[in-house]
């Protein structure tokens, strides 16, 4: 395959939704293109628009944090591992509405709260609803507030 079909192959890939640079590098060799041309073809990407780490990282932590429901800190580790540098991070996660990201977090934790069935031993049902949001990638402050705010509502 030549340079130009290549070109439009990944091209149409990185149109067909946000990818990392790591994402396409992985494709590379996935299609086994040829190591001269990585660099041609990761240049003109960025140069045409196709390829752009940080609208990238904001389309990701939007989508993880109010579809997935997933904590900041859950985030910032998938796109560490998308090979996104910190300050990019760092500047996607101070985009989002602190407000609608605490809300995320009560709602998870009333909804676990409401799939408890025992809930005699009242350490053990906090302590399920913390493990919970701390897998989801919620940050401590975060689970505190949420769990507090949903064993209140509770009662």
């Amino acid at each position: 395959m030549d340079a130009n079909a290549l070109y439009l192959k990944i091209a149409n890939y990185c149109a067909y939704q946000e990818r990392s640079l790591k994402d396409v590098q992985a494709k590379f060799k996935v299609w086994e293109v040829p190591e001269e041309l990585h660099e041609q073809l990761i240049q003109l990407l960025f140069e045409e628009g196709f390829l752009n780490q940080e609208r990238f990282a904001n389309t990701y932590t939007r989508g993880k944090i109010n579809l997935k429901k997933w904590g900041k800190t859950k985030v910032k580790m998938y796109l560490k591992h998308k090979g996104i540098d910190d300050e990019t991070i760092k500047n996607s996660l101070e985009q989002v509405d602190e407000q609608s990201y605490l809300e995320n977090a009560q709602k998870l934790a009333k909804n676990k709260l409401n799939g408890i069935k025992d809930k005699e031993n009242a350490l053990a049902v906090k302590q399920k609803i913390y493990r919970f949001l701390l897998s989801k990638g919620f940050e401590m402050e975060v689970v505190q507030k949420a769990t507090d705010w949903a064993l209140k509502a509770d009662k």
